[in-house]
């Protein structure tokens, strides 16, 4: 520090380094025998205070959205549901969950936390064999997170041939990437649609789209009960298709809930 600006410390006590230099900087200003040089030293001292005093508050910001993020994360995993693995795959014999299935179950409970997610390539070397997804998770208050993710890219069968053409392969690929991304971000279990395990019981030509358009027009906890019990006495429900309807439920249930302790919350 200059010997003016030591000077103009002890004048004035121990004030905060801003006031200093804004004291100093007056009073150079309102001198009449200030030189060039002196007048330059000030104004850098005075730029660079007021740097230091805007990084402090971008790391203050930065540090309260990462705090908001944690309690927000933690709000939305609590309610979180699990997902039905509803759809199959002839190819494998197997179920799966598929992202229309996540999506829903997902996306409701995340958007009310104010969580949005966004996907795009990573940054390790493209190959013919591999792509590199990555998923950035954004809250509300500015904060972010990203996941990646390198998975093999589709194409060819468990019996080593061909099965899809390579723009095929890439879709499908990126579908999947996207999918398990997701759900390790909120660590969401899946469900098995037959307790038996047995692939062969599921029943792919059920619509559950009616449902799933009800579930997710019901707003109230008036109206998601009135869904359940409309689907409870429905008789022609594939066991399959049920499990995937109520984890739709659940998922609508859980928002309609959260919404209703953020009301009670702000009206304290």
């Amino acid at each position: 520090m200059s010997e003016l600006a030591v000077q103009e410390a002890n004048e004035v006590g121990t004030p905060d380094e801003g006031s200093i230099v804004q004291r100093l900087t007056m009073r150079i200003l309102n001198s009449k025998d200030v030189g060039v040089d002196t007048l330059r030293e000030v104004l850098k001292m005075q730029n660079e205070q007021e740097d230091r005093v805007r990084a402090r508050e971008i790391e203050d910001r930065n540090y309260e959205a990462a705090l908001l993020f944690s309690k927000a994360f933690t709000a939305a995993k609590k309610v979180m549901p699990q997902v039905a693995k509803e759809a199959y795959n002839k190819q494998t014999s197997s179920n799966f969950a598929a992202m229309e299935s996540i999506d829903l179950a997902i996306t409701p409970v995340m958007t009310e936390h104010g969580f949005a997610i966004t996907f795009k390539s990573g940054d390790s070397p493209r190959d013919e064999k591999h792509m590199h997804i990555r998923a950035i998770l954004i809250h509300e208050d500015g904060h972010r997170e990203e996941y990646e993710d390198q998975v093999p890219i589709a194409g060819v069968g468990t019996k080593g041939t061909r099965m899809m053409t390579h723009t095929h392969g890439y879709g499908a690929t990126k579908t999947y990437a996207r999918r398990y991304l997701k759900l390790d971000i909120w660590d969401v279990a899946l469900m098995d649609k037959d307790s038996d395990g047995n692939a062969n019981n599921v029943d792919t030509t059920y619509d559950t789209t009616p449902w799933t358009t009800k579930i997710r027009a019901a707003k109230t906890k008036a109206a998601i009960d009135t869904v359940a019990a409309e689907i409870k006495a429905d008789p022609n429900i594939p066991k399959s298709a049920l499990i995937a309807i109520r984890a739709a439920w659940s998922g609508q249930n859980n928002h309609i809930e959260a919404n209703k302790l953020k009301g009670a919350s702000n009206a304290k």
